[in-house]
């Protein structure tokens, strides 16, 4: 049903987070991803959704120790099999961190994320 694993995050300026562009406590950022499982609206084949295709279960994203706020969990518009998860850095997270998001079962492998 689902086989998570992390590609890339973004901040609210649609620049990669990396360690000269660290997110900031409090900042909804955008994960995209791959295997979250069943969306409520699939699109046919081959095609991104036009409408919101939000996954069935809420993913649970971990920022070091932390449980961040999911506040979207979905197909990524105009992208074919990404998913876009938006959430809220959690405060206290500081530094090099790992992000992890389960999805079902399973969780992905440790994406290293600077936050400031």
């Amino acid at each position: 049903a689902s086989s998570p694993a992390i590609l890339q995050v973004i901040d609210a300026n649609g620049t990669p987070v990396s360690e000269a562009n660290p997110a900031a406590a409090g900042e909804v950022v955008q994960a995209f991803a791959v295997g979250l499982g069943p969306v409520s609206t699939t699109p046919a084949d081959g095609n991104p959704p036009y409408i919101p295709a939000t996954t069935n279960t809420t993913p649970v994203v971990t920022v070091g120790a932390l449980q961040a706020q999911v506040e979207f969990s979905g197909l990524a518009p105009q992208m074919v099999g990404i998913y876009q998860i938006n959430f809220t850095m959690p405060a206290g997270a500081s530094g090099a961190v790992a992000l992890t998001v389960n999805a079902g079962s399973q969780t992905t492998d440790a994406f290293v994320l600077s936050v400031q």
